[in-house]
């Protein structure tokens, strides 16, 4: 999206290094055993010779196991594409399942305890995006004062703080910041369907031509 002139970039936070990395690497990984497992997953076993060109009877197999691949994949996108973004006069926290969107003016205070961060609101609700919750280790570890930063939460803590105090400034158009609280559920369907049809295109190919 092309930014209008004066206007400031929105800052793109990422819950540390290590989630996104994971995250990324894992849908990589699943969408390259998607790949190889559509053509080669039959009933005769990985060692078997694959099966003649026209054999439908290894498509179930094929399907089965590169569809499954692919799911995970779509998983470990959402998994690692977790992020924080603080516009001009509104907020976004994109999670695994949810975004939040709230305006700068509508954020009362943000807090840290060892179990999350919380982002408390002017009308009293709070919201606790669930890529910095810690529990069981994590959470004895963040309560002995080790780890604190995990997930570059403490970072992101202040970020938002200081993004908080700074002034709102109107979005194009001359409407206002955000006045009210709303999310929605985040299930990139679009990615999904578009992985598993493609896979699903990959397994009938190789069945019918190899």
């Amino acid at each position: 999206m092309r930014l209008g002139r004066g206007e400031v970039p929105a800052a793109v936070l990422r819950p540390g290094i290590a989630l996104p990395v994971f995250g990324y690497l894992g849908a990589v990984g699943a969408l390259i055993a998607a790949t190889v497992v559509a053509a080669v997953a039959h009933a005769g076993g990985a060692r078997a010779p694959m099966p003649p060109a026209g054999d439908w009877a290894a498509l179930g197999d094929r399907l089965f196991a590169g569809e499954v691949c692919a799911v995970f994949a779509w998983f470990f996108y959402k998994l690692g594409s977790q992020r924080v973004v603080l516009g001009a006069s509104s907020m976004r926290i994109v999670t695994w399942g949810l975004v939040w969107m709230v305006g700068r003016d509508e954020v009362d205070r943000v807090m840290l305890s060892p179990s999350a961060l919380t982002v408390v609101l002017a009308d009293g609700s709070k919201i606790r995006p669930s890529m910095f919750w810690s529990s069981g280790t994590g959470f004895a570890f963040v309560s002995a004062g080790m780890f604190t930063d995990f997930s570059s939460r403490r970072t992101i803590c202040e970020r938002i703080v200081q993004w908080r105090r700074a002034p709102a400034s109107a979005p194009p158009g001359g409407q206002g910041p955000a006045r009210r609280r709303h999310w929605r559920a985040r299930p990139n369907l679009l990615l999904l369907v578009t992985l598993l049809a493609v896979i699903g295109a990959e397994a009938v190919l190789v069945t019918a031509l190899y």
